[in-house]
């Protein structure tokens, strides 16, 4: 299990907390493209205090998305931290309190950080879509599922979780647990063998 919490991604996660001096830790992602919604974060965390939002990752809107959090006068809330190699990311997943996908149209599908991040125990925030995002994050289970391009509502999630490690722990584990049943390898693939004998059946 390449996501279980060693003793050594344990410590580089705790490199990385010490480096934000005991903040909450947001986690995002991907690719810094116009529907992952980083423009709606930067917004939300001019209303979250004592709280960091890391984004990994580059994209065609980096020194856009730099200039507006330059603007809103939240640097010491947001950081970017360009690419990352998947050991560092790995460790990031284990640092954070939350992972955060506000994703603002249907271009994301699915959201696969998504798994990387309950298989590493985070809770979940993401962005009603009407897509695979909040079939993999379930609302008040594996994490908080709120409305695209509302920064107020944004802020309000990743405050609700910030204050309550209980609902994080809690979440974490659901989300853990929802991988392993629902979206191992192993799983995925009997379903679809599954799918065809169906189709066979039937034809």
């Amino acid at each position: 299990d390449r996501f279980a919490r060693t003793p050594a991604l344990a410590q580089q996660a705790a490199a990385w907390q010490a480096r934000y001096h005991g903040q909450s830790l947001v986690l995002f992602v991907g690719r810094l493209r116009h529907y992952k919604g980083i423009d709606v974060l930067i917004d939300a965390m001019r209303q979250v205090e004592n709280t960091r939002a890391l984004i990994v990752g580059i994209g065609p809107l980096e020194q856009a998305w730099r200039a507006q959090a330059e603007a809103m006068g939240v640097t010491d809330r947001v950081t970017f931290l360009g690419e990352a190699p998947d050991a560092e990311v790995l460790a990031l997943y284990h640092a954070a309190s939350i992972f955060v996908l506000p994703s603002t149209n249907r271009a994301e599908t699915l959201g696969i950080v998504q798994l990387e991040a309950m298989a590493c125990g985070l809770p979940l925030i993401c962005t009603e879509l009407g897509t695979g995002t909040s079939y993999v994050n379930q609302h008040g289970v594996t994490g908080l599922v709120v409305p695209p391009n509302d920064p107020s509502a944004l802020a309000g999630a990743i405050r609700q979780l910030v204050a309550d490690p209980g609902i994080r722990a809690a979440m974490g584990a659901a989300g853990r647990r929802r991988v392993e049943q629902e979206f191992t390898r192993e799983v995925m693939l009997d379903r679809t063998l599954e799918l065809y004998r169906e189709a066979l059946a039937c034809s």
